[in-house]
């Protein structure tokens, strides 16, 4: 037996000792978290022998005596192309918010908007509308933001209530 062989041997020894350990004095509950530390270190084994083109064709280590093999994961979803589209958008529109470019970072905030109905994009929709000088469209966006955020802190809240009411003056006191 070569010295992996005998690392892995070993370390599967220890980790079965460890589960008749832990099941026999914890129950139901600590099984659960045996298997599952169990059955990722299977899976990462398994990830380890495909790098090194050891193990099955599979790439899947055998599992200890009487337990049944493991499979690795499904690989993840491909990413979702709005949203990917949403997000390049919003990175423009900051971009543009940076330089002060204030119409082209409410129209690319507006596009990553359509894309991703994300509240924190209303918020940066109301700030361009407010340094357009568009006093309305900004009271509207930032109302929005706060109907579209029920989670939001309570002194981001509070501070949007201000914004809104300090734009309402503005608003009053124009012709």
């Amino acid at each position: 037996m070569n010295t992996d062989e005998h690392r892995w041997e070993t370390a599967r020894a220890v980790l079965l000792l460890a589960a008749l350990l832990a099941a026999a004095c914890a129950g139901p509950a600590q099984d659960e978290a045996v298997r599952t530390a169990y059955e990722a270190h299977v899976a990462h084994s398994a990830l380890s022998d495909r790098s090194e083109g050891e193990g099955s064709a599979a790439g899947v280590r055998p599992p200890l005596p009487g337990q049944p093999p493991i499979p690795l994961p499904p690989p993840p979803p491909p990413p979702d192309p709005r949203l990917e589209a949403a997000r390049n958008l919003f990175e423009e529109g900051l971009r543009a918010f940076e330089v002060d470019e204030w119409a082209t970072a409410l129209d690319k905030f507006n596009e990553a908007y359509e894309l991703s109905p994300r509240a924190a994009i209303l918020y940066n929709l109301a700030v361009c509308h407010e340094r357009l000088g568009d006093v309305a469209s900004a009271i509207g966006a930032y109302q929005r933001y706060l109907g579209e955020d029920p989670d939001m802190v309570d002194e981001r809240r509070q501070e949007v209530l201000d914004k809104i009411r300090e734009l309402g003056e503005q608003l009053e006191v124009q012709p």
